[in-house]
């Protein structure tokens, strides 16, 4: 999932997008063959999927915030995995990232 928000000087948040990713059938052969030996590396995984191997939805404002109305945008990834063993023991994980900039830079 990715989270993007257009926050003005007061803290609020202006306008957002958030877009929601769910790997298919097709994605989910194409990681299970990247796995060598119990692990595969997440950059190489997130490079190697493709539009056609994920579910996609879009939510958010209706339209995109004006630049000279906000000060930040926020843009947060969420991640979340569930990993299963040799065994048929399951592990989720989640992997969280988060930066804000400055809406000057834009």
């Amino acid at each position: 999932m990715t989270l993007n928000e257009a926050i003005t000087e007061e803290e609020t948040v202006l306008a957002f997008m958030v877009i929601s990713y769910n790997v298919n059938e097709k994605g989910l052969k194409k990681i299970n063959k990247m796995i060598k030996k119990g692990a595969v590396d997440f950059g190489y995984l997130l490079d190697s999927l493709i539009d056609e191997d994920m579910y996609r939805s879009v939510d958010g404002s209706p339209n995109p915030p004006n630049p000279e109305e906000f000060t930040t945008l926020r843009n947060a990834f969420v991640y979340n995995f569930i990993v299963e063993d040799y065994t048929g023991k399951q592990y989720p994980m989640q992997i969280y990232v988060e930066y804000f900039t400055s809406a000057e830079s834009l």
